[in-house]
């Protein structure tokens, strides 16, 4: 038989069950509120979070999320946020400061800057030497535009015609290729040169 203090028990954690349910649900609608308020789409911001999208759209149909969830959801928001942030100071500088990489790295293999510049990253056409010269000129000016000045990877691709899984790809291959004295080299002071720019 139940005494009076096994139920006031069960009402006190019935309370507290309670209270912890509707502060996860507030602390969601609160995130959710900041998203929209920001345009970032959901899978945006899972992705950023390292949470499955459908985990969202439940707790969005009333299933509670686990506080370190919350946690994820909260950090991810607040890194992309300043991403934004960032984005809107400087992307009217970021094109130049491409250019500028793209250019210092031409000269220095001796090639023009236009004819990089112009060369179809699209056109994968491997069997021309000029499209491969230029090729690595690109990626070389990406990896700089990244490392270097801190632009997410969706924007370096933008700039420079191909997309962001692209993007993943060359930072990793010319992070390899600095293993060569003489890339580590050239790159640093490419870097180095345009570091001397009155855009940095």
């Amino acid at each position: 038989m139940k005494t009076v203090a096994d139920r006031r028990t069960k009402r006190l954690k019935c309370s507290c069950t309670s209270s912890t349910v509707s502060l996860g649900s507030r602390a969601f609608a609160t995130i959710d509120g900041k998203r929209r308020k920001a345009g970032l789409s959901v899978d945006a911001l899972c992705q950023a979070a390292g949470i499955n999208s459908r985990s969202w759209y439940l707790w969005a149909a009333g299933r509670e999320p686990r506080p370190s969830s919350i946690r994820s959801l909260k950090r991810a928001l607040a890194d992309l946020q300043r991403e934004q942030q960032l984005l809107t100071r400087a992307r009217p500088v970021f094109p130049a400061l491409y250019r500028l990489f793209l250019t210092t790295l031409a000269q220095r293999d001796g090639l023009d800057p236009l004819a990089v510049a112009e060369a179809d990253p699209q056109a994968n056409a491997k069997g021309d030497p000029a499209w491969r010269a230029a090729a690595v000129v690109r990626h070389r000016a990406i990896y700089l535009t990244v490392t270097t000045l801190d632009v997410p990877g969706s924007v370096a691709g933008a700039l420079a015609g191909v997309s962001k899984q692209a993007v993943s790809k060359v930072l990793r291959s010319v992070e390899d290729s600095r293993d060569d004295p003489a890339i580590d080299r050239l790159l640093s002071e490419a870097a180095a040169c345009a570091g001397e720019s009155q855009f940095l």
